[in-house]
């Protein structure tokens, strides 16, 4: 399979780490990539659902239209620039250690985030001002899926944790609730939306783990720790709960801003 990644530019190469910010090269690519992006100003699409803001069902055309959206772009806008979301690809990630359970720092390579698009809208309200835009959306979805390369070396509740293969982990029957704001700026005599916050808070009914290769191969030890991490998932994915959610977000808030950038305000609503 071929990814397009948001990473795979020239300019998200001066990316490195920092030992404040565990997100900080992808937060620097994300960033170099949306000025990277800026160019002609673009017609929405006809195939897009276009919204009338003096609509009295103003929110539910526009819940309506994203949904259309997100499933639109599962496969990605080349007209746009914008990469595929099915699945999402992030070349690297690592996610901080918890201050319960989780005493390892995550390390993720090849991170591929499937089915965000396969998720329904059950609640949504917009803020339309002059200058400003802001969005809450409740989102459910039957699953979420990632999928990487991982490296660990720490402690999971009372147990040692060592490992370097293979990685999946399965979020079940997930509520999500989405907030983002931001406000138009102006360019090249045009109006455009520019996402400054976006908020993403995960509540899954369940979570699975599998990790390959843990503790060198040694089956015994990896059952153990399977076994322990299963049955124990809320207490363990809740303390590390912030870190997928700001991966998410932050990856969200790229996507939304790479769509926006090349599309004025006048053209994104009809009037």
């Amino acid at each position: 399979m071929e990814y397009y990644d948001i990473c795979e530019y020239k300019a998200a190469q001066i990316c490195c780490y920092n030992h404040t910010d565990y997100l900080a090269p992808m937060k620097t690519a994300l960033l170099l990539f949306l000025v990277y992006s800026f160019g002609q100003s673009s017609k929405l699409p006809a195939d897009y659902k276009r919204c009338d803001r003096n609509d009295p069902n103003f929110n539910g055309c526009l819940k309506d239209a994203l949904e259309h959206a997100i499933s639109r772009l599962a496969n990605g806008d080349k007209s746009l620039g914008i990469p595929p979301l099915e699945p999402i690809h992030i070349p690297h990630a690592v996610l901080k250690e918890g201050t319960g359970a989780v005493h390892v720092v995550q390390k993720f390579t090849n991170l591929n985030i499937h089915k965000l698009t396969k998720s329904s809208i059950t609640g949504f309200s917009s803020t339309l001002t002059k200058t400003q835009l802001s969005f809450t959306l409740n989102i459910t979805a039957p699953e979420y899926v990632l999928e990487a390369d991982y490296d660990f070396n720490g402690r999971l509740l009372v147990l040692p944790v060592v490992g370097v293969g293979k990685s999946k982990v399965n979020l079940y029957n997930v509520n999500t609730k989405l907030e983002l704001g931001g406000e138009y700026v102006s360019r090249n005599g045009q109006q455009y939306f520019d996402v400054k916050s976006f908020d993403v808070k995960l509540a899954p009914g369940k979570v699975t783990y599998r990790f390959e290769n843990l503790f060198n191969g040694n089956q015994e030890l990896s059952n153990q720790i399977h076994t322990v991490l299963n049955e124990n998932w809320r207490e363990v994915f809740y303390d590390v709960k912030d870190g997928y959610e700001e991966l998410i977000a932050t990856v969200a808030r790229a996507y939304a801003n790479q769509l926006f950038s090349k599309i004025p305000v006048k053209n994104i609503f009809l009037k």
